[in-house]
């Protein structure tokens, strides 16, 4: 169900703000939009280093507005490293200013326009605010984040998402001795990986393994006492691209979108279903009508087969490249995040290019892009040229996001403002 939350004040909506986002940001323009009186969704874009790319970023942020269903109202914010005052400070007002007004232009409501610097914060469209703007403290002191429950506070900045958690050393050595005896013994067929897989139990299996972490993850208190020899299987795993993407789908889908999957044949065919079958039958003497009538039946079952199998493909991949409407779990996929940059900061550097992966393309599908790219470039400082940090980069180069962030959630936590905020 979705919490509604009353922002009364705009320091209240700022507090609240990277609940909502589920980041805290920094150095960011960031649009919050609004279906009526209800949070839609929050877009982040990068400050630009110049002037002269204020326009271009303002537009492509604009045009992503103007995507997303119902929405008819913005509050843009800006969160700068910068002092309130001086020349930078200047630069962002500006920046805030044309957001403004290309909002304005654009038919959007603007219910507030709102700057975070260092060392305080104001409102562009609030006369009384004081030219060295207001204490941060009034943020800090909201009590509008008290009745939400803890899990739900913001685990990082969109930067530090891309940093991975410190490790313990014993629980690196584990892991990486775990791991070696896996990739070692599997390519042997020795004894040791088919011990490794009976110690795992029902765990061995892809789809029971990320159930049971994604649960292990959730819990809090089981997070830290996840076998060493559980995490390099997943690890594993993920270094597998049949495994890896099946892992990753599943995570952000459920576990039915993982067994189908893992389900899905491996070689496409090369020719249309049952050529040879047809010609057989048509060869058939017309005595063996029953002979006949079962090859007929064994075609058309074939043939669904087949044509099955090019649907499970067609829906797998338009899962990857985010050509549905069809939206992510949330939580699993928060979850599966935190679970994944947790196995790869105790992956051997050698190992860890996959669970990156997969965690950046997480980060994508909740539109997180530069956090997807931070993960990206480790990924490839651990494996240069790795397939599918390649084209995982590709597709953030392109700037698209999945066609289910223009989808209005069904629920999510929602600041409702009032349509201007009170006099302070």
């Amino acid at each position: 169900m979705t919490t509604i939350i009353r922002a009364d004040r705009a320091h209240d909506f700022l507090a609240l703000l990277p609940r909502i986002a589920g980041y805290t940001p920094e150095r960011s323009l960031v649009w919050v939009a609004f279906r009526g009186a209800r949070t839609r969704a929050v877009a982040r874009f990068d400050l630009p280093r110049r002037a002269a790319d204020r326009d271009a970023l303002v537009a492509a942020s604009i045009g992503l507005l103007c995507r997303l269903e119902g929405v008819d109202a913005v509050v843009p914010v800006v969160y700068s490293d910068a002092a309130f005052r001086g020349r930078r400070g200047s630069g962002e007002a500006a920046l805030l200013r044309l957001a403004v007004r290309r909002a304005e232009e654009a038919g959007f409501l603007v219910r507030d326009a709102l700057r975070v610097a260092c060392d305080a914060w104001g409102s562009l469209l609030d006369p009384a605010t004081p030219a060295a703007g207001r204490d941060l403290g009034l943020i800090a002191a909201s009590a509008v984040c008290d009745d939400l429950p803890d899990e739900d506070a913001p685990s990082a900045s969109v930067a530090r998402l891309g940093v991975l958690p410190d490790a313990n050393a014993a629980e690196r050595q584990a892991v990486e001795s775990e791991l070696r005896s896996l990739e070692l013994d599997e390519r042997r067929g020795g004894d040791r990986f088919v011990d490794a897989i009976s110690r795992l139990g029902g765990l061995a299996d892809p789809v029971a393994l990320v159930e049971f972490l994604l649960d292990a993850d959730c819990t809090g208190e089981c997070r830290h006492r996840i076998a060493p020899h559980v995490l390099a299987w997943l690890v594993h795993l993920a270094a597998l691209p049949r495994y890896r993407d099946a892992l990753m789908l599943q995570i952000a889908f459920g576990p039915d979108i993982g067994s189908l999957a893992l389900d899905e044949p491996e070689d496409e065919p090369d020719h249309e279903p049952d050529d040879e079958l047809d010609d057989e039958l048509d060869d058939k003497p017309e005595d063996d009508e029953e002979d006949v009538a079962v090859g007929h039946e064994h075609q058309h079952a074939r043939r669904a087969d087949v044509e099955g199998a090019a649907a499970l493909r067609d829906l797998l991949s338009r899962l990857l490249v985010g050509q549905t409407r069809e939206r992510p779990d949330a939580a699993r996929v928060e979850h599966g995040l935190a679970l994944l940059r947790r196995a790869a900061s105790v992956a051997p550097e050698r190992s860890r290019a996959g669970v990156l992966c997969m965690a950046a393309w997480l980060a994508w599908s909740r539109a997180r892009g530069s956090a997807a790219a931070a993960l990206l470039e480790l990924a490839e400082d651990a494996e240069p040229g790795y397939p599918m940090a390649t084209l995982l980069l590709r597709l953030l180069g392109t700037g698209a996001l999945p066609e289910w962030s223009f989808v209005e959630p069904s629920a999510e936590v929602s600041a409702r403002p009032a349509d201007r905020w009170p006099a302070r």
